[in-house]
Order: structure tokens, then sequence, then C-alpha cells
């Protein structure tokens, strides 16, 4: 089990060239664990239309994101005798399966540990901008920025979109002595050429970043990196593809307690983390502006005056 590191910010929907703007969550996410009302917490779902729920740990900085899994067949499975039986018989009437996520969050940045079938950051953002949707705030939405995260070139292959891609390569590598005869260039004092390609307006690169990827195959690649999402309805991210610079730590698996240490102690202590955080301050267009929408839902009163008017007034 993997912790990873991630970025959120705001932006503003339907606004050409919104800037970013940060904003803190945890009073949204305390709000949503103290406030009562089950039914409409269980309203909250994924894309495929299973519930999120979030709920406490035993570690107070650290929040369980758990997502059910009712459309899938899951067994519950006797080894000495080889049996198998649906888990769903064994539950009770007004439970369900689920699979968790263990997250900590501070002021702009998440550092969220997930099992291969437990929720990820694209879960953890439609539960937020969900959130905030339903209690008045339906022009701005969470974006998450993964940080540093490495993946393998059939990996960068599969994304679902890619926005920019960006190589380096140095004399050892077999794109090197084309890309000087392309710009006309006999001289031995060039290193290495970066190649940066960007797309048109929502116009995907997947097949462009092929075509750099089994260009540049071989040694020599000093660099490359995209901007792409995995998923369609995603925010996009930066990856380094095939290079160091990731940002993420092995925890193991073990109880709630165990893990939310684990989670609590890497996300807090982080070497870098900081760091990381202010180059990518610095290098996109953020405003230093208040959102006076999200500021009402991180107070409690707002919600149950937002979601249920009609009892607020007569108890008034």
């Amino acid at each position: 089990m993997k912790i990873g590191y991630y970025h959120y910010y705001f932006k503003e929907v339907r606004k050409k060239d919104a800037p970013r703007i940060c904003h803190d969550i945890r009073p949204i996410l305390k709000n949503y664990l103290k406030y009562g009302d089950q039914s409409w917490k269980s309203k909250i779902t994924t894309e495929d239309g299973e519930e999120l729920l979030l709920v406490k740990t035993s570690k107070a900085d650290v929040g369980m994101l758990v997502a059910t899994r009712k459309q899938e067949i899951i067994k519950a499975i006797h080894k000495h005798t080889m049996t198998c039986v649906e888990l769903s018989e064994r539950l009770q009437e007004d439970e369900s399966a689920g699979f968790a996520a263990y997250f900590s969050a501070n002021e702009n940045s998440i550092g969220l540990a997930s099992t291969l079938r437990g929720p990820r950051t694209a879960a953890l953002t439609r539960f937020v901008n969900s959130i905030i949707f339903q209690l008045g705030a339906p022009k701005w939405r969470m974006r998450l920025q993964a940080i540093g995260s490495s993946i393998s070139v059939d990996q960068a292959k599969a994304m679902a979109y890619v926005a920019r891609t960006s190589v380096k390569v140095s004399k050892e590598n077999p794109a090197f002595d084309r890309l000087k005869k392309l710009f006309s260039m006999e001289s031995d004092d060039i290193a290495s050429f970066e190649i940066i390609v960007r797309n048109k307006k929502n116009k995907n690169l997947v097949y462009v970043f092929t075509n750099i990827a089994n260009g540049v195959d071989g040694a020599g690649m000093e660099k490359m990196q995209i901007r792409a999402k995995a998923v369609v309805d995603e925010a996009l991210a930066d990856f380094y593809v095939d290079a160091d610079g990731k940002l993420s730590e092995e925890i193991g698996t073990g109880s709630e307690k165990f893990l939310t240490r684990q989670v609590s102690e890497k996300f807090h202590k982080h070497p870098t983390l900081i760091w990381e955080i202010d180059k990518i301050l610095k290098r996109e267009h953020y405003e230093e502006l208040q959102i006076p929408d999200l500021d009402r839902i991180g107070d409690l009163a707002h919600w149950p005056r937002h979601l249920q008017p009609d009892l607020v007034a007569s108890a008034e």
C-alpha cells in the first residue's frame, strides 16, 4: 500500500482562464462529520453510482473515505473447506461492503493511501465537489494535482487524455542526430535537446506522446514528462515518465491504527513536500482571493439552513 501526495486548489467553472485559488478544505470535511443527516450523506456517490462516505478514524488528522461495492461480486471464502458464499449474505440489512482510503490534509495539499480497489483521488475530488455543489457553491470545483508522480511509458500511453508532453534527449539518444539535422545544426557545443509539445484547446495528444516515446526509446532519454489524466473526469496532473521524482512511499498494510499513524507521519513529516508545493505555487497562475461561498460551508450553521430550511424554520 502506498501513500501519494497531491496539491489541491479551487477554480471557477465556465470561466475562461480562471485562476487557481487556494482554500482550506478541512473545515468543510469536519462539518460533514458533525452534520447528522445520514440520509443526505448516503446520496453522495462515485461515478458508477456507489456510495461515498467519510468516516472518523482513531487519529484526528486522518480521514477514511469509503466506497461501497454493491455492484461487484465479492465472496467470503472458507480456506479449509474451499467453499465460498456471497459476502452480502453475511451482512445485516443496513450494511454494505466497502473499500477504504486514508488521507490527511493541510491548507493546500493531501496525502492519500488506498488499496487497489479502494477509492482514489478522483473519488475524493468528486466527494468534495458534490458537497460544495449541494451546499450552494455550484460554480466552484476542487482540483487535485499529483506531486511528482512517476509512471511507466505503457501507463502514459494508456492515459485517457494528454494535454502536453516534453522530452529531453542527449547525444546518446537516437533522436539527437535527427533533431540536429532538422535544425541544420552541426555544432558539437550542443549537449541536449528539450522539446515541448502543447495541444490546441481540448485536443488529446495521446497519439503524439506515443509517437514521441517510440522515437526516443533507448539510451540518452534524460527526461520525459506529460500533463495528463488517467480518467476523463479527473483534473490534469503532471507525471514523470520512467524517471525519478516520484513522491510516493510504501507504508505497508495493517490495522486501522497502524495505517492512520503511517499516513499522518508520512504526510506531516515529508522532507520535500512543502518545497514541491512552493514550486507549483510559483509556476502556476494563482490569485490571493477569498471564496465567500466556501467560507459559508465552513460554518456548520449553514448546513441545516441550506439543506433543511423547512425544519429550521419550524424549529425557530
